[in-house]
């Protein structure tokens, strides 16, 4: 049995479905009925808890064999992360598959790679088999356009940035071979697509899809993190993504394209054209 834990969220979802497709039998550990329906509906089986009640999450280890975990970003994501870390230690035996991020490090000067990185020490210190995956940023992000693209413009601190983005289905593909095939404790995927494009060329290649055009507007991060606490972000997390564009995207840090997806499952990672081609039409209004 394979449990995962954050299989509400943009990639835990996609982890559901990866290993059904495989015929894994999977658990999801979710907070409610309600809030694991689209897991069951995919044919995962729930546990009902939360990573603050020990006892929950135990007995949804109960004959668990792997474990894929994320927690979301949010300022007690090390608490809940080493909570789990720490019940799947004293359950023993167990496998851990860790959805971190490239450049994790405790000194990062990002708090989401912080983060990661006491996580990855932690899991390390804890004497649990398990894996490390470190994607960059996801192509699905893109959907976060949907909004503003229609109109014909959108607006970005870092156009002209290259960034290597990742579909967030080959980082759940990694996450299935690792959890269900033998050989890959101790190891740690660095997952990005197969090149580098601005954000600018992102969503030029979205409009095209769609039949539509679009204005790339580069604004300040002042003004970008006014945008997003408008729209109902945290300050937490609006405070770690300007980190991120200042530390990591604006410098060129996300632009190198690492082999993981290639490495795990034998092929290559999707394209932007490809997710464009699909996801296009839809963020851009079109289809």
């Amino acid at each position: 049995m394979i449990l995962v834990i954050g299989s509400t969220g943009q990639v835990g979802s996609q982890v559901v479905h990866a290993l059904r497709d495989a015929d894994a039998p999977v658990r999801a550990f979710v907070r409610s009925e309600e809030k694991g329906a689209a897991a069951r509906d995919a044919g995962a089986e729930l546990a009902i808890g939360d990573l603050t009640d020990a006892a929950s999450l135990d007995a949804a280890l109960d004959g668990v064999d792997h474990v894929f975990l994320v927690a979301p970003a949010a300022f007690d994501q090390v608490a809940l992360e080493r909570a789990a870390i720490d019940s799947v230690a004293r359950r023993g035996g167990i496998h851990l598959v860790k959805l971190s991020v490239i450049g994790a490090d405790p000194s990062a000067p990002v708090r989401f790679a912080s983060a990661h990185g006491k996580l990855e020490a932690a899991l390390a210190d804890s004497g649990v088999a398990h894996t490390i995956l470190r994607p960059t940023d996801f192509m699905q992000n893109a959907f976060g356009w949907a909004a503003t693209l229609p109109s014909g413009t959108i607006y970005t601190p870092i156009a002209d940035a290259p960034i290597s983005s990742v579909d967030v289905r080959d980082i759940a593909a990694v996450a299935a071979v690792a959890l269900t095939e033998p050989g890959h404790a101790g190891k740690v995927y660095e997952l990005t697509g197969p090149g580098a494009l601005t954000r600018t060329q992102q969503a030029h290649k979205l409009a095209d899809a769609a039949g539509r055009s679009v204005e790339v507007t580069e604004i300040s991060e002042d003004q970008a993190a006014e945008a997003m606490r408008s729209a109902g972000y945290p300050d937490f997390n609006v405070d770690g993504l300007i980190e991120l564009d200042v530390h990591v995207y604006a410098p060129g840090y996300a632009g190198g394209v690492a082999d993981g997806v290639q490495a795990a499952t034998g092929r290559p990672p999707r394209d932007y054209d490809a997710f464009a081609r699909e996801a296009g039409p839809v963020i851009a209004g079109g289809g």
